[in-house]
């Protein structure tokens, strides 16, 4: 799914239902889609259409980027696309992601997999102090 006006409640129900549509046409697989805790994510609509389609929504803990893979895929795409580089325009900018996320499918598969690896660092019996 592309979306190149905004993100909102309307567009997320959509991506929920395309999801569950792909889902449905295979073997219907337990899903679980990974969320932020943007407004238009946790709102009743998007949460009771994922509960309708059997979708588990997760939400991230605020702030964790690190968390967020999609993040780490966007890092990669900004070094192949957009540092030390000029788009006259939408359409070439837009052009110019599509072919760094093609790069990143096809010749670059290792450097995107060392990247979206689920090992996070841990800490066991942290003691906690409010400030």
């Amino acid at each position: 799914m592309t979306n190149t006006e905004s993100v909102n409640t309307e567009t997320m129900c959509d991506l929920v239902q395309l999801i569950e549509r792909e889902n449905r046409s295979r073997k219907r697989i337990p899903i679980t889609l990974v969320l932020d805790n943007a407004r238009y994510q946790r709102n009743s609509w998007v949460m009771q259409l994922a509960e309708e389609c059997g979708i588990e929504l997760l939400f991230l803990p605020s702030y964790s980027q690190n968390l967020n893979l999609i993040e780490r895929y966007w890092r990669l795409i900004k070094r192949e696309a957009l540092y030390g580089r000029y788009y006259a325009n939408f359409a070439a900018f837009r052009a110019g992601i599509e072919e760094a996320m093609s790069k990143l499918r096809n010749e670059k598969k290792d450097k995107v997999k060392s990247m979206m690896t689920l090992k996070f660092q841990t800490f066991k019996d942290v003691l906690l102090q409010a400030a």
